[in-house]
């Protein structure tokens, strides 16, 4: 990408991204907006990964003609005269508050899109841009195995970059910042300095967001490093690489002066890939926030319970309003035993996922809290027909628990051994 258009598609971004925070997410306008920076974002990062192409020109006309007319109607100003605005403001702003190579490492990635993981990895960029956090892990799983299959380390390491941020973004930072280091080695083993440079950058952010003071000393490391490969490009006379890594290095300069200046993207956890309190069947509710064990999510995409692991298998609307359901809900695990409820098959070492609903207005797999009993019964949620209402009915009982309990919740998942 020459270096002319690399700053207008900068420009483009930070401008889209000011028209957003002025209109706030209440304005009728905002999701629209939002709609259109994505996809603007979106063109930007398939012209870094492929070139610039006539559709690709197309498309980005359309999308920067929307975004004019949103700025004439709410500004009554072009969407170029906003652009200009934002380059004179960041001019005057010592230093620039958007480091694209620090705040984002990963923009600066490249692979092969005819290699073994080329097709996923594109569909992980376009999922990632589209903030699919819970498919951007899916697709990484299937990336991992597909690299390893072919023995591919150097496609391997790309994809727990990928990784390592959808991990980093689901707040699970130790594990993203164990991957990016994992991929920094094995891309330095290779002699690839440029995607070690990017795992450092991405190391040093994802530890920055955990505590930024506590990042400038692998902000320093990666200092140093792109210090030795400008040094290096320059004496072999490489002067448009040795620009590229001069640049790098001012962006590091700049979060080591004042580490403020580093954009803290909203890291936030997006699907159930933290730790779910795991209870007995003799635990009562109030053992969710002090459950005797927990699960543990691994890297591989897979649960720990205690010492066997577990793949996760989420049924009904679970399976597709993931990221509402995991956002607003409470759940925890309790073990099932065989084939607790109709049209769902469950084993004896199975657990199940339980999403905590004081009142329901769905029907559906059920587990229930009995005070009398002490325990969790399997029930069904079912809708009475004369009153529209929603009651548990037990699965090993003829009794129906109504207004008796407000315990209940329903079964979305079943967590089943991996072997």
């Amino acid at each position: 990408m020459m270096s002319e258009q690399a700053d207008t598609f900068c420009t483009y971004v930070s401008t889209t991204r000011k028209l957003l925070n002025d209109i706030g997410q209440d304005h009728p306008c905002y999701s629209y907006a939002r709609d259109y920076q994505r996809r603007l974002e979106n063109n930007i990062e398939q012209v870094r990964l492929r070139g610039d192409t006539d559709a690709l020109r197309a498309e980005r006309c359309r999308i920067i003609n929307e975004l004019n007319k949103l700025a004439v109607r709410e500004w009554r100003t072009s969407f170029a005269e906003l652009c200009e605005k934002q380059v004179e403001c960041e001019k005057k702003q010592e230093p620039p508050q958007y480091l694209q190579h620090v705040s984002n490492p990963l923009h600066a990635a490249d692979f092969d899109h005819g290699g073994a993981v080329g097709e996923i990895l594109e569909n992980v960029i376009r999922a990632r841009s589209c903030d699919d956090c819970e498919e951007v892990l899916h697709l990484c799983r299937d990336a991992v195995e597909r690299a390893r299959a072919y023995g591919r380390q150097p496609e391997l390491a790309l994809v727990y970059l990928y990784h390592a941020d959808a991990l980093g973004r689901n707040n699970l930072l130790d594990m993203g910042i164990s991957l990016a280091a994992r991929a920094r080695q094995i891309f330095e083993m290779r002699g690839d300095r440029y995607h070690a440079l990017v795992a450092r950058l991405l190391l040093a952010r994802l530890r920055a967001v955990q505590d930024a003071d506590a990042a400038k000393l692998d902000y320093q490391e990666a200092m140093a490093y792109c210090q030795r490969i400008e040094s290096d490009k320059k004496a072999s006379a490489q002067l448009v690489e040795s620009r590229l890594y001069e640049h790098i290095r001012e962006e590091i300069q700049q979060v080591l002066d004042d580490a403020s200046k580093l954009i803290r993207e909203q890291y936030v956890q997006k699907y159930l890939s933290g730790s779910i309190p795991v209870l007995r069947l003799s635990d009562g509710p109030e053992r969710i926030s002090q459950p005797s064990t927990q699960t543990r999510f691994l890297v591989t995409g897979e649960f720990r319970i205690e010492e066997d692991t577990y793949f996760l298998s989420l049924i009904g609307e679970a399976s597709k309003e993931t990221l509402e359901l995991q956002l607003s809900a409470t759940h925890f695990a309790l073990p099932v035993r065989e084939d607790n409820w109709p049209n769902l098959i469950s084993e004896e070492q199975d657990y199940a996922l339980v999403q905590w609903e004081a009142q329901s207005n769905r029907e559906g797999p059920a587990v229930s809290w009995t005070d009398e009993d002490r325990e969790w019964v399997t029930g069904w949620f079912k809708r009475d027909t004369a009153t529209g209402t929603i009651h548990v009915e037990p699965m090993t009982r003829k009794v129906r628990i109504i207004g008796q309990s407000d315990k209940h919740g329903h079964v979305v998942g079943l967590f089943k051994p991996t072997s």
